[in-house]
């Protein structure tokens, strides 16, 4: 049975209910303590092997010093969903400085595993082929999920590099409706080449009813609704 995410990217249970992150930000660079900087300087990235080791310490120094500014947000929600909402309120803000790292660790993930996601034994085409049965399954699903909380928040360099061109090429292979999504959005922007927003190869794929649902979605910044009733996954 393929898995689907309606309101995948909906706010987390703990997030919109119990904490206001317009009231309680992050700290700007600029903002921190002394010793604030020195946790963060505590990361030197030349003694890592890959950036995936170096930005997960990295983002736990960061999620650690907010934690430490509000210790009530640990009081609240549970961990995991209290995680998860941090995460998405850096991406959402862009914070210089701690943006890159969060937004970057699902890509950084797969590709610092990319020998062992040729195990995967699920398929990520708009919505999950099925049941996550293995510790990698269920590593690629968890990455993926995180990729789409930022893709969902507008982030399209996460949808760029997780999805679109992801290190998982066996296990990520969108439907034509989801893949037309992301190149329509990236048209015209110069942060990208022609290329990537080409989307002459799906048109024949698409009907003409779904190919204008997915342009209005387009142009609403809307990919949930896409997500919602993007079809099954292909067999095989």
């Amino acid at each position: 049975m393929a898995l689907g995410l309606q309101g995948f990217g909906a706010a987390v249970a703990g997030e919109a209910a119990a904490w206001s992150f317009k009231l309680h930000p992050h700290p700007e660079v600029q903002d921190l303590t002394l010793s604030e900087r020195r946790l963060r300087d505590s990361i030197d990235f030349e003694r890592y092997p890959h950036i995936y080791p170096a930005c997960l310490d990295q983002v736990d120094v960061d999620y650690a010093i907010y934690q430490g500014r509000y210790p009530a947000f640990s009081r609240q929600g549970e961990p995991a969903e209290n995680l998860r909402a941090w995460k998405r309120h850096i991406v959402r803000q862009l914070y210089p400085g701690f943006s890159i790292c969060v937004a970057g660790l699902p890509a950084y993930a797969l590709q610092f595993h990319e020998a062992e996601l040729e195990e995967v034994g699920i398929v990520f085409c708009g919505r999950f082929s099925g049941q996550a049965k293995s510790p990698i399954d269920m590593f690629f699903q968890a990455q993926i999920r995180e990729a789409l909380d930022f893709a969902v928040d507008g982030n399209r360099g996460v949808a760029f590099g997780v999805l679109l061109y992801s290190p998982a090429r066996s296990a990520v292979r969108l439907n034509p409706d989801v893949e037309y999504y992301f190149r329509k959005s990236f048209e015209n922007d110069d942060d990208y080449l022609p290329r990537d927003w080409d989307s002459s190869h799906l048109i024949d794929q698409l009907t003409d009813q779904r190919k204008a649902f997915v342009e209005d979605a387009v142009k609403r910044r809307d990919l949930q609704a896409v997500l919602d009733t993007t079809a099954d996954c292909a067999a095989g």
